[in-house]
């Protein structure tokens, strides 16, 4: 499952947990493999640094387009055994 989030303002980032529990829940619902996140926000015109602390803690990495631009991606399994390994 691909999930791109392209802004998120005043305290979204608050949001973020119940958004990614959702996700989550509908895509083993779904039996996907894996989710692939894409957060835009590093490019926003006044960037959230709380938003920033957030995405690391939660083991987001920055990534890189072919253009330049910056943006935050994770790809977490969601297959049941992988994740009682701790993987």
């Amino acid at each position: 499952m691909l999930v791109e989030i392209a802004v998120v303002e005043r305290g979204g980032e608050g949001v973020l947990f119940t958004l990614i529990e959702t996700i989550e829940a509908a895509a083993k619902v779904r039996h996907y493999n894996a989710i692939e996140w894409t957060v835009l926000a590093r490019n926003c015109q006044v960037p959230n640094p709380k938003l920033m602390r957030v995405l690391e803690t939660l083991g987001f990495e920055v990534r890189q387009t072919d253009t330049g631009s910056e943006f935050y991606w994770h790809r977490k399994s969601i297959n049941d055994s992988l994740l009682r390994r701790g993987s």
